[in-house]
């Protein structure tokens, strides 16, 4: 049996069902952030920090986040900038200082997205001014910040944030995509 030629983009995720979450109330909360239920983004908080093991889908998720914030709440494409840290030339004050010209100068029509992926890679220089930049335009500015290590990560910033673990996911959260990619190539009488 050959597997389908676009497997990648056929099981990509395209809804939060499509990832396996640690906890299922995580899961609703997150939901309820997208949605606005929650009041997010308010009450110190406009960050979402997903933390979890390499492979979890933290990455994954942070993608796919501002689509499903902007569709939830009745708008379109997401306006949003993806930076992927490093530890050598993308990780400091410069990086900070550009993030922070993008923050001002967003419009109060709508959301903004900053998605740092791998935010513990950050100077520590970076880190202590994180979370000056989050304040500025905190009612259109969304953060979305990944980790493998939330104590890398600064309190304050922590504390601008609901942190959502994808770390060790249970296999039964995993068993809804193995069934349909298993239905999907004719391996129906798996139980």
């Amino acid at each position: 049996m050959e597997l389908n030629e676009n497997f990648d983009a056929t099981y990509a995720p395209k809804t939060l069902n499509d990832i396996a979450f640690t906890h299922n109330e995580e899961k609703h909360d997150l939901h309820n952030h997208i949605t606005g239920r929650s009041g997010f983004p308010s009450n110190g908080k406009n960050g979402i920090l997903l933390v979890g093991d390499t492979g979890s889908g933290k990455s994954t998720l942070a993608k796919m986040l501002p689509d499903l914030f902007e569709n939830a709440r009745g708008g379109s494409d997401a306006d949003y900038n993806y930076l992927q840290i490093t530890t050598g030339a993308n990780s400091g004050v410069k990086l900070l200082g550009t993030i922070e010209k993008q923050v001002e100068l967003v419009s109060f029509q709508h959301f903004h997205y900053i998605i740092l992926d791998e935010v513990d890679l950050m100077s520590s220089t970076a880190r202590d001014k994180l979370k000056s930049v989050m304040n500025i335009g905190f009612k259109n500015v969304i953060f979305i910040m990944t980790t493998n290590d939330v104590n890398k990560v600064l309190k304050p910033v922590v504390n601008r944030c609901h942190v959502i673990w994808l770390d060790h996911a249970p296999a039964n959260a995993w068993l809804p995509l193995y069934r349909r990619i298993l239905h999907d190539h004719g391996i129906t009488h798996i139980d």
